[in-house]
């Protein structure tokens, strides 16, 4: 509304961490009637004075998650068609239950924000593969934990180990004789998929694995355009003889376009993917597939979020990740054409 006054960005416990050079939890710390014994009288002086200073007004949420009281956490998501998210939020509410909270999912598409009122009642959030700076305006404050996500970000991280599953599907390429694999990734944007990209690369030389890539959105729609029109590009002849797809919903893309053009999986192309949805098994041939503990990650976010604001450290929480094999990989009938890698 034209003339309509902004209202004064409010003052958080983050603000007060960094004019200080301290943690976020120290703040907690040293606004709580137990700091003893965890900081310096110094710090804690140093830390209320700073406070008042910037008329910070501690946040109800977050003090209710230290004492351990019940509340509501949000769990923020790009998107809710991606089934892995389904997954997460199953292990992250059954977590919260035990501990009296309560799990609302919120999809944030291209950054957008929750409605401002429904955050401030939150006693914590969730972020799930979102941008780190996209994260941090949307919590606001709030006691965070990412899962997913770049380590880099200023919150504890929970996210599942990428760099070994791909190690683990190119190896089973490679044992399977398949010396040039295509990899359909997903938007470089995205932290997950950027380093499912790093790692393809990284393994794909150490193996001797001649790597190619392919740009797509992470949807079956966009993944079966692509891959229909590369296949149609090629015909009968491929340069490359195996497909590592960034998720099982690119993965079905796959599948689509090789039905419609009469490509047979996995004696024309071998096919693995990441996520090892239910979706892996329902497909004909069942997926070769990637397991991310997407319930583990929910649990595990959980569980570091309502210890966050007791002290817990910004450290970093990697799960194992695990291939299930099934019947869309087989041995490579090479075609022996060159490829160049592409981006």
């Amino acid at each position: 509304m034209s003339g309509a006054q902004q209202r004064p960005r409010k003052v958080t416990s983050q603000d007060v961490a960094r004019a200080v050079g301290v943690s976020q939890s120290a703040v907690s710390i040293a606004l709580s009637n137990h700091w003893r014994g965890r900081l310096a009288a110094g710090t804690v002086d140093e830390i209320r004075q700073m406070a008042a200073k910037m008329h910070y007004t501690p946040n109800v949420a977050a003090r209710n998650l230290r004492q351990g009281t019940g509340g509501l956490v949000f769990m923020l998501v790009p998107t809710l068609g991606n089934p892995m998210f389904a997954e997460i939020h199953a292990g992250a509410s059954a977590e919260g239950v035990k501990h009296g909270r309560g799990l609302v999912v919120w999809p944030v598409p291209d950054g957008g924000s929750p409605a401002a009122d429904a955050l401030s009642g939150a006693n914590g959030v969730i972020g799930c593969s979102l941008d780190p700076a996209t994260l941090t305006r949307l919590a606001n404050g709030q006691p965070t934990v990412a899962i997913d996500m770049d380590p880099a970000v200023d919150c504890p991280v929970v996210n599942a180990d990428l760099g070994s599953g791909m190690h683990e599907a190119l190896n089973y390429l490679k044992s399977l004789g398949h010396s040039s694999v295509l990899h359909f990734a997903g938007d470089p944007a995205s932290w997950t998929f950027r380093r499912r990209s790093e790692s393809f690369d990284e393994h794909s030389s150490a193996l001797g694995i001649q790597g190619a890539r392919i740009r797509v959105a992470p949807t079956v729609a966009d993944a079966y355009r692509a891959a229909n029109n590369l296949i149609a590009g090629y015909g009968s002849r491929t340069p490359w003889t195996a497909v590592v797809c960034d998720t099982d919903q690119i993965a079905t893309g796959m599948y689509f376009a090789a039905d419609r053009l009469g490509w047979k999986i996995p004696q024309q192309i071998s096919v693995v993917s990441f996520e090892n949805s239910d979706v892996a098994e329902l497909l004909q041939p069942s997926l070769t597939s990637v397991s991310i503990p997407a319930k583990a990650l929910g649990e595990r976010a959980m569980q570091k979020l309502i210890t966050l604001t007791a002290g817990g450290a910004l450290e970093v929480d990697t799960l194992p990740t695990a291939l299930i094999v099934r019947e869309s990989a087989s041995k490579s009938c090479t075609m022996g054409i060159s490829l160049d890698a592409t981006e």
